[in-house]
């Protein structure tokens, strides 16, 4: 005589449905959690800022010596420097054989503060309600062409 595995029975469709409904407000209040931790701790400041830093294009570098604040606002940062490589010639088209001569761009600021709306965000869209930058410096790299003056009008 063979005897049949007993197949466990499927929950009836009304604890399926609680069921459900405890894990999705499980996984929007882990959500809610993890955004107030980032927009509000230092901890999800530093996060986000070294998030900025690995997400620079190649050659590009940020620093900064210090940051207070919150992302939720306003974010304060000081001693900051940006570097990244440009084209010197923007006619320039760059081959394997012969690339286009580069140069570095460099931004050094000594202060700067900014809150940024965070609704606008939602819709991929940055919008800064302040913005405030003491002691910029702008060093662009060095162009031995010629100036072209644009045609006027065309």
């Amino acid at each position: 005589m063979s005897r049949r595995a007993a197949e466990p029975k499927a929950p009836p469709p009304k604890r399926r449905w609680r069921a459900l409904f405890v894990a999705l407000t499980a996984l929007v209040l882990l959500i809610v959690m993890a955004l107030l931790w980032l927009l509000n701790t230092d901890s999800g400041r530093d996060f986000a800022l070294r998030q900025l830093v690995a997400r620079l294009s190649t050659g590009s570098t940020l620093r900064w010596n210090s940051a207070q604040g919150h992302l939720s606002g306003p974010l304060r940062l000081a001693g900051v420097q940006f570097t990244t490589p440009v084209q010197r010639d923007d006619h320039c088209q760059p081959m394997p054989a012969s690339p286009c001569a580069t140069g570095t761009l460099r931004l050094d600021i000594a202060e700067t503060r900014l809150d940024a709306a965070l609704l606008p965000l939602l819709a991929r869209r940055l919008r800064l309600d302040q913005l405030l930058v003491h002691g910029a410096r702008l060093d662009l790299p060095r162009d031995d062409s010629a100036l072209e003056l644009p045609d006027w009008p065309e």
